[in-house]
């Protein structure tokens, strides 16, 4: 969770540091931004501390997302971060804010995770993960 508020965190920075590349202004201030983007974009595709989390919960929920894997090979790492979430039983809200997008987003990922797990619309994605 540390290193997810971490990335929201780099993220917000990011946004900040992208207002100085449009202002005007000097190019070494520019050029100095860019670096500084180039920096926190290499931190922020870091999976490390997404594969050991990955391998925690897989121990704990014994092998879920192996079994996950092996059931539904379509799964993409999104979709399982996704049932990682909902297994916690994060809310929707809290999702977004840990993948730091819309909740509509969230939602929208739930709609494509149902139909790659095959559920109708009175399924629930919980069950599956059970």
């Amino acid at each position: 969770m540390n290193s997810i508020r971490r990335n929201n965190m780099l993220n917000e920075l990011k946004g900040e540091v992208s207002e100085l590349t449009t202002a005007e202004g000097a190019g070494r201030v520019k050029s100095i931004a860019a670096r500084i983007i180039r920096q926190i974009n290499t931190q922020l595709k870091d999976d490390s501390d997404w594969q050991l989390s990955e391998s925690y919960f897989n121990t704990i929920y014994d092998g879920l997302l192996d079994r996950l894997r092996a059931r539904y090979p379509q799964l993409s790492q999104t979709d399982l971060r996704m049932c990682v979430y909902i297994k916690l039983n994060l809310s929707t809200k809290e999702i977004a804010e840990l993948m730091n997008i819309s909740p509509r987003s969230v939602e929208m990922a739930r709609y494509r995770l149902r139909k790659k797990l095959g559920l109708g619309p009175n399924d629930h994605i919980g069950t599956i993960l059970q």
